[in-house]
C-alpha cells in the first residue's frame, strides 16, 4: 500500500459534519459502535444516531471527533489488514466495505487533484467507485468498454506482458471540451498507461492521475519510466509487490 497523506480529509472548515458522517459509515462498516464509542469516548447510542442521521454533532464536536480518527490511525488500520490479508484482488474488492472506503479515498484525491472528468477502466468494480466517486463530489464521468462501436469512440487496444492484446474504447462524447482526467483502476493490467495516454492524446485531454486500487507499483514506474516526455502522476491503494 503507497503511503497516505497525513490528512485523509479535506475541506473540513467547508462541512466537518458531512465530513464526519462520511468517515461514520466507513468506520462502522469495519468496526463494532462499542469499539469506536471507546475510542471516540461517545456513548453507543449517541454514535448511532449520528450514523442513522437522527442527530448530528455541531461543528467543532465534528472536527474533534475527526482528530480523534485521524490521531488514532482508524483508516489506516484498516488498510493494514486489508493489506495483510494477502487476498487476491477480486476477494479483497468483494469485501464488505472495501469499495465504500476505496471511494473515500478517491473521492480525497479528487478533491486536492480537482480534475474536470473521471475516467473508469473496462471492469464492473473500476466503473462503481467512479461512479460513486463522480456522484459524490458533482463531476463528470466517463466509463471506457472494451467493445463500443469505433464509429462512436476513441479506441486503441491494450498490449500486455505476453503480447495479448485488448480492445479499450471510450466514447467521444466524453471528450466534448479539454478536461483535466483522473483514471480509476480497480486492478491495474500491464499496458493500461500506454493506452491510456494513447487515447488521451488522441482527444487533446490532460492526465492528472491514475487511480489504481490494486497493482504493481514496479510494472506502473516502468511503463510510465517508458513514456519519457510525460509527467504522470499515479497512486496505489495496495501495491501488490509490497510485503
Amino acid at each position: 500500500m503507497e503511503s497516505i497523506d497525513n490528512s485523509l480529509i479535506d475541506d473540513l472548515d467547508k462541512n466537518p459534519k458531512y465530513v464526519f458522517h462520511e468517515l461514520l459509515e466507513i468506520l462502522t462498516l469495519f468496526y463494532t459502535f462499542r469499539e469506536l464509542s471507546k475510542i471516540l469516548d461517545v456513548p453507543v447510542q449517541t454514535l448511532w444516531k449520528y450514523r442513522t442521521l437522527r442527530a448530528t454533532p455541531e461543528k467543532e464536536s465534528a472536527l474533534k471527533l475527526i482528530s480523534k480518527i485521524r490521531s488514532s490511525r482508524l483508516i489506516e488500520e484498516i488498510l493494514d489488514k486489508l493489506k495483510n490479508s494477502q487476498d487476491e484482488p477480486l476477494v479483497l474488492l468483494n469485501k464488505p466495505g472495501v469499495l465504500e472506503l476505496i471511494t473515500f479515498i478517491a473521492c480525497d484525491h479528487v478533491r486536492k487533484l480537482k480534475p474536470s472528468l473521471i475516467l473508469a477502466m473496462p471492469d464492473p468494480y473500476s466503473s462503481a467507485i467512479a461512479t460513486l466517486t463522480s456522484v459524490k463530489n458533482r463531476i463528470r464521468l466517463c466509463l471506457s468498454d472494451k467493445q463500443l462501436s469505433p464509429r462512436n469512440s476513441i479506441c486503441t487496444v491494450i498490449v500486455d506482458s505476453d503480447n495479448r492484446v485488448t480492445p479499450l474504447c471510450v466514447p467521444t462524447e466524453c471528450f466534448s471540451k479539454r478536461n483535466k482526467v483522473m483514471v480509476i483502476s480497480s486492478i491495474y493490467l500491464n499496458g493500461y498507461i500506454k493506452s491510456i495516454v494513447s487515447i488521451l492524446k488522441k482527444s487533446g485531454q490532460i492526465l492528472d492521475e491514475i487511480f489504481i486500487v490494486y497493482g504493481s507499483r514496479d510494472v506502473v514506474e516502468k511503463e510510465i519510466s517508458e513514456l519519457k516526455e510525460l509527467n504522470i502522476n499515479y497512486f496505489i491503494v495496495f501495491n501488490k509487490n509490497s510485503k
